[in-house]
């Protein structure tokens, strides 16, 4: 009797810590986000194929990476480092740098949001916080025409 008693209480706990570990409570699982959800710094990288450059409708392919730092009140900075070739010169690699570039960003309840340049030229790329916030996707809904495709994703440092 003593043995199942247990048996029955370490199964109890492996379920109950299983649950912990496995889901979130009710409470997270339901909360709104805001700006202020999305606060710290995550190291991202991104592809890019768009029809950008000098010749009108060549394709051009760009890698990126850097970090970015939000700050919970819906602006961001971010640093980067871009690498772009075309499809009509892929031997021809551009190399460019920016930092301290200013961004804003909207959170929408769900968790999804706008990343766009302040200043810039309006192009809004749509993102997700995934993982309570540990990480960020984008996709390429953007309201650029000539982006043909673009990625990210983001990790909390």
């Amino acid at each position: 009797m003593k043995r199942a008693l247990v048996l029955v209480l370490a199964l109890a706990f492996v379920v109950v810590a299983a649950t912990l570990v496995f889901t979130n409570s009710p409470a997270e699982a339901k909360k709104p986000f805001d700006n202020g959800d999305l606060d710290g710094s995550y190291a991202w990288v991104n592809t890019e194929i768009s029809l950008r450059g000098d010749s009108p409708g060549v394709v051009t392919y760009c890698n990126a990476f850097g970090t970015i730092e939000f700050f919970g009140d819906g602006t961001a900075s971010n640093d980067s480092t871009n690498r772009c070739t075309t499809a009509e010169h892929p031997e021809d690699l551009d190399l460019f740098t920016f930092y301290d570039r200013p961004f804003l960003y909207s959170m929408e309840p769900d968790g999804n949001f706008l990343l766009w340049e302040d200043g810039g030229s309006g192009s809004q790329t749509h993102c997700r916080l995934v993982d309570k916030g540990a990480m960020i996707i984008c996709d390429g809904t953007s309201s650029q025409p000539d982006i043909l495709s673009m990625s990210a994703v983001a990790v909390r440092q």
